[in-house]
């Protein structure tokens, strides 16, 4: 009989809110930050002679976008976010012995995939901006016996899955490692 191990297994993964779910619990601002956002950071990085556009954090120390308006999306990303870690933890809490969420970061504060050139950039910049779809890193453990440690990676990627596509619009872990 093997000794009984706890096993930390590190996750990513990426989740998007469910529009009606971000909705009900923020309400309509979140309807309306990413396309004001979006046509403000269109008008500043054209001003200033980018190619692309800059993360939201660019345009902090610069006058080219509302300060108050910046502030709002902050502000509702970082709500957004303790919803979604909260929510994470709760639905992962009984598959796993512990479930920590080490760090939380919402999309909308990163690189856009959108050149200004594109026919459609607006609107896909202001899809990027929506507070929909956060990037987590989770460290969970698993109680196991020994002999069974190997595969426990896999098993814990396809648990978080399991535990959290009906709670999300989309589930994606694009990592599990043994820690």
């Amino acid at each position: 009989m093997g000794n009984i191990v706890i096993v930390r297994v590190g996750i990513g993964l990426e989740v998007s809110v469910e529009d009606n779910d971000l909705l009900s619990r923020v309400g309509e601002i979140c309807e309306f930050i990413g396309p004001n956002l979006a046509r403000q950071m269109d008008r500043a990085s054209r001003a200033d002679g980018l190619g692309y556009y800059p993360a939201l954090e660019y345009f902090e120390e610069r006058e080219s976008i509302d300060k108050d308006l910046l502030a709002s999306a902050q502000h509702l990303y970082e709500i957004v976010g303790d919803i979604v870690k909260a929510e994470v933890t709760q639905r992962l809490r009984p598959a796993f012995s512990n479930v920590i969420c080490e760090h939380i970061q919402s999309v909308a504060l990163t690189l856009p995939r959108v050149r200004p050139g594109q026919p459609d950039a607006i609107e896909l910049l202001s899809r990027h901006l929506t507070p929909d779809r956060y990037r987590l890193e989770l460290m969970v453990s698993n109680i196991v016996r020994q002999q069974q440690i190997e595969g426990v990676d896999t098993q814990s990627r396809h648990k978080v899955e399991r535990w959290l596509k009906d709670h999300f619009a989309e589930v994606r872990v694009s990592s599990a490692r043994l820690l």
